[in-house]
């Protein structure tokens, strides 16, 4: 049994698919002493257990081989393992989809509050910490990466930049409406 890992592409994390491929081959023998076959254009997925965030889209078998620059004439064969896979979405729609859109929405009717009400910073800021709470409950269900940043987290995080300011220039607001003469 083989464990391997496959880089991740999560730029559009949850509604991501990655295609994992996996190489085997001999380095020892060349293809005249030793030459590997599949023996059949899929994968064998008689083992295969259904994943509760990973659905399996497709899968191939190819045969190949590489002429090293050093030895010439000589190919060592190996055989690529593709996989195709497509995470599920209801759970990651349902949890974090759908919640931060309420809540960006709800950052917008904070605006429609008025001015001489003193809920509107109140709410404002009850908005950002719940944006923090949800934000840090996303980054435990996101991918642990540094080579891209989902769009998700990059809207998340714009909304909050947005709502901080939004506190600031509503307090000068506030400040200007009540100190004017």
């Amino acid at each position: 049994v083989f464990e391997t890992t496959c880089d991740m592409d999560i730029a559009y994390f949850p509604f991501d698919s990655q295609s994992c491929t996996i190489s085997i081959g001999t380095w020892a023998y060349y293809s005249a002493k030793m030459d590997l076959l599949p023996t059949a254009s899929e994968p064998d997925l008689k083992l295969f257990h259904i994943h509760g965030e990973w659905e399996m889209l497709g899968s191939s078998v190819v045969k190949n081989s590489t002429v090293l620059p050093c030895c010439g004439h000589m190919s060592y064969p190996y055989v690529e393992f593709t996989f195709h896979l497509s995470r599920r979405r209801m759970f990651y729609v349902i949890n974090i989809i759908v919640p931060c859109s309420m809540l960006s929405a709800l950052m917008l009717v904070m605006f429609w509050v008025p001015q001489h009400a003193g809920e509107r910073v109140t709410g404002i800021v009850t908005m950002l910490l719940a944006f923090t709470v949800f934000l840090h409950m996303v980054s435990d269900i996101v991918p642990r990466t540094s080579l891209q940043i989902p769009v998700l987290v990059l809207h998340l995080t714009s909304t909050m930049s947005l709502g901080t300011l939004s506190v600031c220039l509503t307090i000068l607001l506030m400040n200007m409406y009540h100190n004017s003469p």
